[in-house]
Parts: structure tokens; C-alpha cells; sequence
């Protein structure tokens, strides 16, 4: 409260032990508020986006396995035998 105060941000309301907001106050709460919505969340977004890790491909027994199945399915399908 002391450091918003010494800082303009606020001020005491005489006679009571509330504050308000000075115009100082709102204008930076304003500017931080539009800061943070057009230019920190979109470059954060994008950051994370970016340091996403890609999943690793697939180890060479996978992938000969697949490519195992998918020509068995092929073939059963081409001779029509019933899986």
C-alpha cells in the first residue's frame, strides 16, 4: 500500500482510512492491462509454441512393423480372405 501510494498510484480519501485510484493510477493500469493483451500473451503463445518439443520419429523396428502390417492388410484385402 505504501510503495503505491509513494508512487502516485494511489491516494488517501481525507477523513477516512480508504484510498482510490489516482488518474495517474488508471492510466498505467490501463496501459499495463492493453501491454500485457497485445504484445506479452501473443509473444509468450508464440514462444511456447516454438519451444514445444517434436515428438522423436519413430525407431527403424517400428516403423518396419508398420510398413509389415500395412502390406499384410493389402494382401488380404487384394485376396480377399478374411481377417
Amino acid at each position: 500500500m505504501c510503495r503505491l501510494k509513494r508512487k502516485g498510484f494511489i491516494e488517501r480519501v481525507p477523513g477516512t482510512h480508504t484510498y482510490q485510484v489516482t488518474r495517474y493510477g488508471r492510466q498505467t493500469a490501463c496501459f499495463l492491462t492493453k501491454l500485457a493483451a497485445r504484445v506479452v500473451v501473443p509473444v509468450l503463445t508464440e514462444l511456447d509454441a516454438a519451444a514445444r518439443a517434436q515428438p522423436p520419429p519413430p525407431r527403424p523396428v517400428v516403423q518396419a512393423w508398420r510398413a509389415y502390417e500395412r502390406r499384410l492388410d493389402e494382401f488380404l484385402i487384394a485376396s480377399q480372405v478374411a481377417a
